[in-house]
């Protein structure tokens, strides 16, 4: 059913933000009017004031799983994929509170598809956040996944090229970070809390995990308002 697509993609979406390689975009007044619309919108759980500022042509970057109607509009498929008329009673909160955070950035940048947030999560977001999801991929060959944020710590496992969730951050030993490690995610102290396959929770070190794009909604104008424009899924990593 559309409202399971919707979890599915809402649990992945985007929170706070950082640098990306786009032009950083300055809101205007009529940018500010939207966003405020449509903030309390979604504050008040005011479905039907939520469409009204949806493009008609509400536009899905990628589409494997065939979730989008080709025969109705993009207005018809974002209500029917992530705003469903009818949802039952014990997904709502959750629904809402995703959406929340999908139109919550802390920066927006102007890209091909619009005015987007930025594609990966930032490292105050990070370091702060004791509990998240976000998809991630180890690139390294023999990459150890440990019992504790630490060095000394028993080793669970070895990974080599693997992909694993990662569900929290903490700080503990700091390490020598590689020149190839990402600055805006990765610090000397901080270790990533990951899930992968039989290890519900293991520790690696930031600079080692390479973040997945994050899906995010992003933003146009359509007959010169501004309109919730468009979903742009999230990426994996391309390889080295």
């Amino acid at each position: 059913m559309a409202w399971r697509a919707a979890i599915g993609l809402a649990l992945l979406l985007a929170s706070p933000l950082s640098l990306a390689e786009e032009t950083l975009f300055q809101p205007d007044d009529g940018f500010a009017r939207f966003y405020r619309d449509l903030s309390q919108a979604i504050e008040k759980q005011d479905r039907s004031a939520v469409m009204k500022l949806v493009a008609d042509d509400f536009a899905y970057e990628r589409d494997p799983d065939g979730i989008f109607n080709r025969k109705q509009s993009g207005k018809d498929n974002f209500s029917r994929v992530f705003l469903p008329a009818e949802i039952p009673e014990e997904f709502k909160k959750s629904i809402w509170a995703n959406l929340q955070k999908t139109v919550d950035p802390h920066l927006l940048f102007k890209t091909s598809w619009g005015v987007c947030p930025a594609p990966l999560p930032s490292l105050e977001d990070i370091s702060k956040n004791t509990s998240m999801h976000y998809l991630a991929s180890i690139r390294d060959e023999k990459v150890r996944l440990r019992s504790a944020p630490s060095l000394n710590s028993s080793i669970l496992h070895e990974v080599s090229n693997g992909d694993v969730m990662v569900i929290g951050s903490t700080r503990g030993s700091k390490i020598k970070m590689s020149p190839r490690a990402n600055i805006l995610t990765s610090a000397p102290d901080l270790w990533l809390k990951v899930v992968y396959k039989d290890f519900p929770e293991a520790y690696v070190h930031s600079s080692l995990v390479t973040f997945w794009e994050i899906p995010r909604f992003c933003f146009a104008k359509e007959g010169g308002e501004w309109r919730l424009a468009s979903f742009v899924n999230g990426a994996k990593p391309k390889d080295k």
